[in-house]
């Protein structure tokens, strides 16, 4: 595991950013989409699941969290990840990712 420190955030990830080459090359994803892959892909658990929120991902990469949104919906529709909803716990609606090229 490495930890990066962010504007204040430590973050834990085990692998570096990796963007398959269908991914990267994919004319259909815009080019934060793909850079939201590869830090999704890099904060993976060892099942293959991103469980970081919108906002961690959107204050890592200095994004908006509606255009992480937007990138996880693309990234879903070009089944280059698989997003599976949970409700209830303390945080209310949950999301998790499976990286799935």
């Amino acid at each position: 595991m490495k930890t990066i420190l962010r504007d204040g955030m430590r973050l834990e990830v085990a692998y570096d950013s990796v963007i398959p080459t269908k991914v990267l090359l994919d004319v259909g994803l815009s080019p934060i989409s793909r850079l939201v892959y590869g830090l999704m892909s890099s904060m993976r658990t060892v099942d293959g699941v991103c469980r970081a929120t919108n906002r961690e991902l959107s204050q890592l990469l200095g994004i908006s969290e509606r255009s992480v949104g937007n990138s996880v919906r693309m990234l879903s529709r070009a089944k280059y990840v698989k997003v599976i909803y949970s409700r209830g716990g303390k945080r209310g609606t949950t999301k998790n990712v499976t990286i799935s090229v």
